[in-house]
């Protein structure tokens, strides 16, 4: 891998990640990471689609960036894991949910620009979407494996509970406003 500023940021997560304190340290990396996004323009280049790549995954941690486009709202969904997410570009709308007597309930939300980071714990159930009208590209740090989390997908409306998918995740990926 040629040394390029994700590929450095990689590195670092990697070995922070087998640290005590993991999440302050990659958040940490983070904040540098995304305090300067332009350095990022050539290696995380826009693609016009809703779009994930795994830069990295090991037992100990996964990276992904993510590129949203405006005008979706994806669906209600868990992680299991602590996660750690910085916003490169635009911005992105995180909605939040709790668990209920009756499933998952409305939790507040907030939104996180260019140049933010978010933490998150393994509890949270959020759903996101880009705000206004440019896309947002983001960087996800996720303390451990994420494909082999058996994780929750909720449907957008009647907020049932079943499991993730890749293919239910896109088909309930759908156009409307994101409001916090």
């Amino acid at each position: 891998m040629t040394s390029t500023a994700l590929a450095e940021f990689v590195a670092t997560c990697r070995e922070l990640a087998k640290t005590q304190d993991a999440v302050l340290t990659i958040r940490d990396a983070m904040e540098q990471l995304v305090a300067d996004p332009t350095k990022l323009d050539d290696e995380f280049p826009l693609t016009g689609t809703d779009s994930d790549v795994t830069l990295h995954e090991d037992e100990h941690i996964s990276i992904i960036t993510c590129e949203t486009m405006p005008g979706i709202n994806q669906p209600p969904h868990d992680h299991l894991l602590q996660v750690v997410i910085g916003i490169i570009d635009g911005a992105e709308v995180h909605r939040f949910f709790h668990r209920g007597p009756d499933g998952i309930e409305a939790a507040g939300g907030r939104t996180i620009a260019a140049g933010d980071v978010l933490s998150m714990q393994p509890e949270a159930i959020h759903a996101i979407a880009a705000q206004g009208p440019e896309t947002c590209r983001a960087v996800h740090v996720y303390l451990g494996s994420l494909s082999s989390v058996d994780r929750s997908l909720f449907h957008p409306e009647t907020f049932v509970e079943e499991p993730m998918t890749l293919e239910r995740y896109a088909e309930f990926g759908r156009p409307a406003p994101a409001r916090v």
